[in-house]
């Protein structure tokens, strides 16, 4: 089991994200930089109200020392699409499955096939 903290300021519930773009990425930066350093940093870009969500996702993974997972509030194709091509190592989509928001709706298991789809087709995927 590993400890992934997100970086910035992450307030309420459901989680939103506050501060600059340059704040969150120096976060990603020194959180990434202690000893011991976690082999993932997650952010949710999405649960940020005015970033611009592919700025501030590039901005953690150029700052971050390792892959950054892109979660929270990840609802379509095109938020997937959008992460992978800002350079997101993955993004977790659990709450878009279960209440049935992405490609493959309703059935569970279809979802799962699309996301894994979309991630395989999603650009830099061959990096991931």
């Amino acid at each position: 089991m590993r400890y992934c903290p997100f970086p910035g300021r992450v307030v309420g519930h459901p989680s939103v994200l506050e501060g600059s773009i340059e704040e969150i990425a120096a976060s990603a930066a020194t959180l990434t930089a202690r000893p011991g350093r976690l082999r993932a940093r997650p952010v949710s870009a999405y649960r940020h109200s005015t970033a611009d969500i592919a700025d501030l996702t590039r901005a953690v993974v150029d700052a971050s020392a390792g892959p950054v997972i892109a979660a929270g509030s990840v609802t379509s194709a095109e938020q997937i699409d959008t992460l992978a091509a800002a350079g997101a190592w993955a993004s977790p989509s659990g709450s878009a499955i279960f209440d049935g928001l992405l490609p493959g709706a309703p059935d569970v298991a279809a979802q799962v096939r699309a996301v894994l789809a979309l991630a395989a087709a999603a650009p830099g995927a061959a990096d991931r």
